[in-house]
């Protein structure tokens, strides 16, 4: 029994390494296409960008919508988030929300 396990592993090892072998020879060592950028540099970029966590509209919320907004992005800060802060906004020029103001 621990013969044919130990053929079968074998046998398995060199499947798999054929299998790198073949798709090395065909699409070379890298097989990013001519021009293409590599994962870790997307990432690298992605990390590096201006982070919002939800965009906002390109037109202004309706004071329905800007409730919605408000109701669906509890979780967000309106700090981070342009789509909440927008909505914000116009809940507050329609006098829908208070914001709150600060004593020192």
């Amino acid at each position: 029994m621990p013969a044919t396990l130990f053929v079968v592993i074998i046998a398995t090892c060199s499947v798999v390494a054929l299998s790198i072998h073949a798709a090395r020879q065909r699409y070379g060592p890298n097989p990013l296409p001519e021009g293409g950028i590599p994962a870790a540099e997307i990432i690298y970029r992605v990390e590096r960008e201006p982070w919002t966590c939800h965009h906002a509209p390109a037109r202004p919320y309706t004071v329905e919508q800007a409730s919605r907004v408000m109701q669906e992005r509890i979780n967000c800060s309106a700090d981070d988030c342009d789509a909440k802060a927008a909505a914000f906004r116009v809940l507050v020029d329609a006098r829908r929300i208070k914001p709150a103001t600060w004593s020192r």
